[in-house]
């Protein structure tokens, strides 16, 4: 099987000059062996956003603080979803409702405000500790889930570790 989210990625941010921005699960069509991607409800082009655009499990911290989106903000997104995909849990998940856990997931790195998004204040597990997956893998979703976005890997540098994983 293949994939064809990196490449339709790279497409969208090449060719139309915007960032899909919501990047989830339920955003991903399997179908013939191939994963495409849907829902281009939420892109625009790279720039400053309202805080919080975006599925609250899913959001970059750049997006949970209302600050500058790039190409960086998909490949986070991309991260979060196979990292869901190859452990079965999403590394944010709020409290499920009804819960007695307060709302505020904590203090946000970047202001030290509280916030209610969990990738404000506190770091994805690391793959390997959840799940026993090949090291390109475990070490390209790592990646993806860095809080800095200069941090992350690019989608072409994804996209070759993902198809060395295929081969």
């Amino acid at each position: 099987g293949g994939h064809d989210a990196g490449p339709q990625l790279q497409h969208l941010h090449a060719v139309g000059g915007v960032l899909h921005l919501d990047i989830k699960p339920g955003d991903v069509i399997v179908g013939g062996g191939r994963a495409r991607l849907i829902d281009l409800s939420l892109a625009q082009p790279p720039g400053r956003v309202s805080a919080g655009l975006g599925t609250r499990d899913y959001l970059s911290p750049e997006q949970g603080v209302g600050g500058e989106v790039t190409h960086a903000t998909d490949v986070w997104g991309l991260g979060v979803t196979i990292f869901e995909a190859a452990t079965g849990v999403c590394p944010f998940e709020a409290e499920s409702p009804g819960s007695s856990a307060s709302v505020a997931a904590g203090n946000c790195r970047t202001c030290g405000r509280p916030t209610k998004y969990r990738q404000l204040s506190s770091r994805a597990p690391r793959v390997a500790s959840l799940r026993r997956v090949p090291r390109a893998l475990s070490h390209a979703l790592d990646g993806c889930l860095e809080p800095d976005p200069a941090d992350r890997p690019t989608l072409p540098e994804l996209d070759l570790a993902f198809n060395a994983l295929a081969e």
